[in-house]
């Protein structure tokens, strides 16, 4: 695993990204996908196997041009709407401020996997089913800032 042995790492790089780059368009390699949703929490691995990709992209001079981040689901906000109460949800903690330094180091984004539908069904009556689907028409305004 990337997370164990940076050599890992370094082949997959070398046989799975390198090949293809530049000619194919790649800004992001994201490590692991709502890891903390998995049955087996794997969360801990996560960050040292980010590490490890981005040595392997420093080593190869594009740990600038290609940045490491991971997507997670919903579920690591302890609140989501409206999008200025957001808060993270604590029981991640653990995993989740290693994460957020490594981001933050690497000017790397947070990934979220958004499914406006949940949104929608959970509080129709504050999402519209327009602004699920991504309508043009659809507008909602944060009642705590006003945008």
């Amino acid at each position: 695993p990337f997370s164990q042995f940076q050599s890992n790492a370094d082949t997959w790089l070398k046989n799975s990204i390198l090949p293809y780059y530049p000619a194919a368009k790649i800004t992001y390699i994201t490590v692991g996908a709502e890891v903390t949703e998995a049955p087996n929490n794997v969360s801990a691995l996560v960050v040292p196997a980010m590490q490890n990709v981005f040595t392997a992209l420093r080593k190869a001079g594009l740990h600038r041009k290609i940045k490491v981040s991971s997507t997670h689901s919903l579920g690591v906000l302890s609140r989501s709407f409206p999008p200025s109460a957001g808060a993270f949800n604590s029981s991640h903690a653990f995993f989740l401020k290693p994460l957020l330094e490594f981001l933050a180091e690497n000017q790397s984004p947070f990934m979220v996997d958004l499914y406006p539908y949940y949104a929608y069904r959970d509080s129709s009556n504050k999402v519209s089913l327009d602004y699920a689907l991504f309508e043009l028409s659809s507008e909602v305004i944060d009642p705590n800032t006003g945008l």
